[in-house]
């Protein structure tokens, strides 16, 4: 499904899945936001490449180290693809450890047996621009939601993108932000109402997800609706008997 001029939605609701997968093109590869999380939602983003007639996947960005983002990785690896993480998403991705394990799901949604080991070609040690494929890219790396994850943006024909993976997600109809799952072993609370304050200053015009829906318009004021809805949820727990 296009989403704009050269981005595309490849895996997501659209396609009876939970977990959103982009495809950047640029004028010197294609490059995909996460992986999904097993054979099928593999074949459903094969699929949509070949529809698009978009081609061979040149680099992946992986947002955080949870299976439904990254468990196709190695696929994409075989497949000539240059795999883009963290420090602390290569070392769980390489080793297979306990931060990808689909501990989260209470049904067998998944058929997702063992996790495909693979080392990320491309390293993101600190925050900074970033240029993949011929495209630049403000990267950030985000602790509070899980170890290591990368929130982006990037400028596409005067528009500021934000790739937010699970750090932000939105309601039906963009009536307001909602906060990503606390639900990871190293989840941080602290850290992540900081990344909240921090990214609430940012504007962009549109903001592709890791689930639910997108925002492509007055995207601006999802960070801030963000930051105040997790204030507002830290308040009502350290005083639960003030009436609201």
């Amino acid at each position: 499904m296009q989403i704009c001029k050269n981005i595309y939605m490849v895996c997501g609701e659209p396609f009876s899945s939970m977990d959103n997968v982009y495809a950047i093109k640029t004028s010197e590869g294609l490059i995909l936001v996460d992986t999904g999380t097993d054979a099928r939602e593999y074949e459903v983003i094969m699929e949509n490449l070949a529809y698009w007639g978009l081609g061979t996947v040149t680099h992946v960005i992986l947002t955080h180290a949870h299976i439904n983002h990254c468990f196709n990785a190695k696929r994409f690896q075989d497949g000539g693809a240059k795999i883009i993480c963290s420090r602390a998403v290569d070392e769980a991705i390489s080793s297979a450890s306990d931060r990808l394990i689909d501990y989260h799901n209470r049904e067998l949604e998944y058929n997702v047996k063992t996790f495909p080991k693979c080392s990320a070609d491309i390293i993101v040690e600190n925050d900074g621009d970033f240029e993949i494929a011929g495209l630049h890219f403000d990267m950030n790396i985000i602790n509070g939601h899980s170890k290591g994850g990368l929130l982006f943006f990037c400028m596409l024909e005067g528009r500021q993108i934000m790739f937010a993976g699970d750090f932000i997600h939105i309601s039906p109809f963009n009536r307001h932000a909602i906060i990503g799952w606390e639900g990871d072993l190293e989840y941080d609370d602290a850290v992540y109402l900081e990344e909240l304050k921090r990214f609430s200053t940012y504007e962009p015009d549109m903001i592709l997800s890791g689930h639910h829906q997108l925002c492509m318009r007055d995207a601006w004021q999802i960070p801030k609706n963000a930051y105040v809805r997790a204030c507002s949820s830290k308040h009502r727990s350290l005083n639960p008997n003030v009436p609201y």
